[in-house]
């Protein structure tokens, strides 16, 4: 009998343009393979398009009224809003109450509960505690890298493991770091890595990866992501700017966040405006497009869980320049699938990106051993989804104790 199942997100692609959450949705289409999946995620300031194409039903839940929806889906979601101290916060206590609600309701009708983030992960626990029925949350980065230095997250977190079958983080990283905090708990926390969709690996079957590096022509560097400060795009700005003219090098920022304005003004002032392209978020399905047209991925965030966008990058065959940070550390091996630099680094991150340039075998020797890992280690969406089919299983034949006070 195929379980029934609500996924739980705050960050959720509702329209076709939307990169929120898209590796949530990569596996709820799996998921449907074998489980009927219900998603419940907070509704946002366009209503949600309809897809007859959709494999798994979607619930929507109101909190204000529409042009206040801004707390959830916007990039970074909730802590760049608590970051911030937005005023749309006012809203949280609203949106905790729908979310729970719509949850309690849904789970009288299904067999379990499926959180993302720690934030979901305490709604559904709250309402699998409510209706008996297991909970399962996975942790995807940031909410774990925050406990070290907010108390309102190491109450999340151990919330999320009080109430959980299992806590699922997405690197072994991660999980080393979880169970370290919470020793007795150690053996409730597993790893199971995000997938690849198919066409970025076809993507980087194609020949010529040589070519594109050839210090002949332009050099495209590409990052992609939310444009919020974690990420250290401010980096790669001032990186650029020390790279030497020939042969001239150009940047694409890749999505859109809070911190779009200070990175245009920054690449002004640094005289490098004119190769800074800051287009803006595009449709998940165009990013591999992307991707086709660039010669380096560079990756300066300050802390991740286990980012998609390299391991997309790295599986369409690009050469890698990624931040020496947990969670990037388990998937680069300094000069054997990619460079690594420290964090904030600019100087450093310049010279790397120098040394590519240089060195067109080098680069096409990276970008080659980046995917080769990736397929050996079978990261594909069917595999992460099998996982969790594996796991729901365990969960719905041992006897709950969620329900108890």
């Amino acid at each position: 009998m195929r379980p029934r199942v609500v996924l739980v997100t705050t960050s959720f692609p509702l329209q076709t343009d939307s990169s929120s959450g898209v590796f949530v949705a990569r596996l709820a289409e799996h998921l449907a393979a074998g489980a009927d999946i219900q998603v419940i995620t907070p509704a946002a300031t366009r209503p949600a398009e309809s897809d007859g194409a959709r494999p798994y039903r979607l619930s929507t839940v109101y909190y204000a009224p529409r042009r206040w929806r801004r707390l959830a889906h916007r990039p970074g979601g909730i802590p760049v809003a608590l970051a911030r101290r937005d005023p749309v916060l006012l809203l949280l206590p609203a949106l905790v109450v729908a979310l729970v609600a719509r949850c309690v309701a849904v789970a009288r009708k299904s067999d379990l509960l499926h959180a993302n983030w720690a934030f979901s992960g305490v709604v559904a626990g709250l309402a699998g505690r409510l209706t008996g029925r297991p909970v399962i949350t996975t942790l995807r980065g940031d909410d774990i890298a925050r406990v070290a230095r907010s108390r309102l997250d190491r109450v999340l977190l151990r919330l999320c493991l009080r109430w959980s079958f299992r806590l699922v983080t997405v690197s072994p990283e991660l999980e080393r770091r979880v169970r370290s905090l919470y020793p007795r708990e150690a053996s409730r926390v597993t790893f199971i890595p995000n997938g690849v969709e198919e066409r970025f690996y076809r993507l980087g079957e194609r020949s010529g990866t040589e070519s594109r590096t050839a210090a002949s022509r332009e050099r495209r560097l590409i990052a992609v992501g939310s444009l919020i400060e974690r990420k250290g795009l401010d980096t790669i700005v001032r990186a650029l700017a020390l790279l030497p003219p020939d042969p001239p090098t150009s940047l694409i920022l890749l999505g859109d966040g809070p911190e779009r304005q200070s990175l245009a003004a920054l690449a002004r002032s640094l005289g490098v405006a004119d190769r800074v392209e800051l287009p803006g978020a595009v449709p998940a399905s165009e990013v591999d497009t992307f991707l086709s047209r660039a010669d380096v991925f560079v990756l300066a965030s300050r802390s991740e869980g286990r980012p998609n966008a390299l391991l997309e990058a790295m599986a369409a065959g690009l050469p890698v320049v990624a931040s020496d940070i947990d969670g990037v550390r388990g998937l680069i091996r300094d000069r054997e699938n990619g460079l690594l630099f420290s964090p904030a680094g600019h100087q450093e991150l310049a010279s790397r990106l120098h040394e590519l340039g240089s060195d067109p075998a080098l680069a096409a020797k990276l970008g080659a051993a980046a995917r080769d890992h990736l397929m050996a280690a079978g990261l594909t969406w069917p595999a992460a989804a099998a996982r969790y089919l594996d796991l729901y299983r365990q969960a719905l034949a041992t006897p709950s104790k969620t329900g108890e006070a």
